[in-house]
């Protein structure tokens, strides 16, 4: 597994799931790759670890015991649209995976999983966010704002022109 340096010192994961097993292999395999991890085991654990950090990737379990439902994958996709969430679920109907997607979940893992298919997911996902920043700024660099204001004859001589 290649180590986590894309533009940055260390990928931060977040990891949530209410089992502990799964929860603690995916940060130790996470880890020896390179990424900084967080856990949680519930929803509320994971708006507390959301709120004084900007996880790169959230890797988040479907169903906990205080979240049963896509609530939690869309409160966290509003407060950080820049993050990959990929969910896990052991209910991976064509329904719920389409609500997910349809919500901003980069990718719908169905358990059980092999740990190092989860750890090229959360590289891939990394990739993309790393992409996506990437083309954010060269948007907002490429033209500066002095660069795209229009002075006022040239407002006028354009509105002379489509007359």
């Amino acid at each position: 597994m290649p180590k986590a340096d894309i533009n940055r010192d260390k990928l931060h994961v977040v990891v949530v799931d209410d089992e502990f097993l799964i929860r603690w292999s995916i940060a130790e395999t996470l880890a020896d790759a390179g990424y900084s991890i967080a856990q949680a085991s519930n929803a509320a654990e994971t708006i507390r670890a959301l709120e004084g950090d900007t996880p790169d990737v959230v890797l988040l379990d479907h169903r906990l015991p205080d979240s049963v439902d896509l609530g939690l994958l869309a409160s966290i996709r509003q407060r950080l649209p820049q993050a990959a969430v990929i969910l896990m679920t052991a209910f991976g109907s064509p329904d719920l995976i389409e609500a997910a997607l349809r919500l901003g979940a980069y990718q719908v893992l169905t358990k059980p999983f092999d740990i190092h298919d989860v750890a090229a997911l959360v590289f891939a996902a990394h990739a993309a966010v790393v992409d996506s920043r990437r083309k954010t700024h060269q948007r907002h660099s490429a033209h500066p704002v002095w660069a795209r204001r229009r002075s006022r004859g040239d407002r006028e001589s354009r509105h002379q022109a489509e007359r």
